[in-house]
């Protein structure tokens, strides 16, 4: 990240770590992460079977990075925050209890100027990043980035909150923790889509993820997650209700070659 929006998110970490610190995790935690749609969304958009070499350029937490190690990746989770590497690290060290040694590095970076070589991963992805460069050639730039390092024919995947939702204005006004961080780029998915196409990806597709949950998102109580969590599995949700709905979209492409 440049240093202007790294030092956003340094000082909101230090306001809110809690979410990115390693959790004390056991095997149905990893089981759990290994189901979540995210995680197969990205398997099945990249074509993952193992062995591929991916980077999460902005890894949080760590979890997704450790959950495609966990498939058999070789993966790289590179964050702006040292503290975040390192809570990365300690993640794949208690997944490594359950799934045995993890091919996983972790490295502190800056998004803006990854310093790796040009085309050397299969997988480049983040969640939860690239909506907080509000000037539109700042944010194209870290996408190009991004599909600069993927290989020829590789997928470059991106996860932002869906902040054109309907109830965003609801979300600030509650105080919804997910909106107590830097400012973010309002995305629909066709402008997520347009952005991935500008970088230079070709066949850009895109989704939204659990549209139900967005009425459980917050308040965050019991009653309102069993009952999403129903409602998940017995409606229909159409691709156009998934893009409007969900509190995540997802978009990816694929760098020509």
């Amino acid at each position: 990240m440049s240093q202007r929006v790294g030092d956003q998110w340094l000082d909101t970490l230090g306001k809110q770590a809690a979410p990115y610190a390693p959790p004390q995790a056991d095997a149905a935690f990893f089981r759990g992460l290994l189901a979540s749609p995210y995680v197969r969304r990205i398997r099945e958009a990249a074509g993952l079977r193992g062995g591929e070499r991916v980077l999460e350029a902005g890894c949080g937490g760590g979890k997704l990075s450790v959950a495609l190690a966990l498939l058999g990746c070789r993966v790289t989770a590179l964050d702006y925050s040292h503290e975040m590497v390192q809570n990365a690290l300690a993640l794949k060290r208690q997944a490594e209890q359950f799934g045995g040694t993890l091919a996983l590095e972790g490295v502190q970076g800056n998004v803006e100027g990854l310093g790796l070589p040009s085309g050397q991963f299969d997988l480049v992805f983040n969640e939860g990043v690239v909506e907080h460069w509000l000037d539109d050639g700042e944010r194209l730039a870290v996408l190009r980035e991004m599909v600069r390092v993927t290989k020829d024919g590789g997928t470059v995947l991106v996860i932002v909150p869906n902040t054109a939702h309907v109830l965003r204005g609801w979300w600030r006004l509650t105080r919804y923790p997910g909106y107590r961080c830097p400012p973010m780029t309002r995305y629909t998915a066709r402008k997520l889509r347009a952005e991935l196409a500008a970088a230079g990806c070709r066949d850009v597709q895109s989704d939204g993820f659990e549209p139900c949950n967005a009425f459980s998102q917050w308040p965050n109580r019991w009653p309102l997650r069993k009952l999403t969590g129903v409602l998940n599995r017995l409606l229909p949700q159409p691709k156009w209700l998934r893009e409007r709905l969900g509190v995540n979209l997802v978009a990816w492409g694929r760098k020509p070659g």
